[in-house]
């Protein structure tokens, strides 16, 4: 006889409030139902549009709100979903560097610029270095007789 347990009690068994359903559910249905039973409402003593057709007009406007109740990823509701994305996209760099990044690399994993120019440095320093740097490789190649680039 095999017996399964669940790993995650917590999402095998959520607190149910009504019929199955959690608290955020359920209040997300609450909320789309009013919104959906407002508008249709609206749209039919203001415009006049017959109550069969402003529901079709009314139930899309329902199905968003209702998405941040019931709508999961991987676990992770809606509004889980889009804090971890704006977190993710204000986040500019690691805060770990590992003992194989060269400095000289312009590309690492960051989600904004890069760490080495950054505003507020002197632009002009940076493009002298690295003018610098290419002289005395051309010198270096000059000396040695090869040509320049050559490995």
């Amino acid at each position: 006889m095999k017996i399964d347990i669940n790993k995650d009690f917590e999402e095998a068994f959520p607190n149910e409030v009504f019929s199955g359903f959690t608290l955020g559910q359920c209040l997300a249905a609450a909320a789309g139902m009013m919104l959906s039973f407002g508008a249709a409402f609206l749209l039919w003593r203001l415009l006049g549009i017959p109550i069969v057709e402003c529901t079709y007009i009314a139930i899309p406007l329902m199905v968003p709100v209702c998405a941040i109740g019931f709508f999961k990823y991987q676990g992770q509701s809606l509004v889980g979903i889009i804090r971890e994305f704006f977190y993710s996209r204000h986040t500019e760099k690691l805060a770990y560097s590992a003992g194989e990044y060269q400095r000289r690399c312009r590309r690492i994993f960051s989600a904004g610029r890069s760490p080495e120019i950054r505003p507020g440095k002197d632009r002009k320093k940076q493009r002298e270095k690295k003018q610098k740097r290419r002289n005395k490789q051309m010198n270096k190649a000059k000396k040695e007789g090869a040509a320049y680039g050559s490995h």
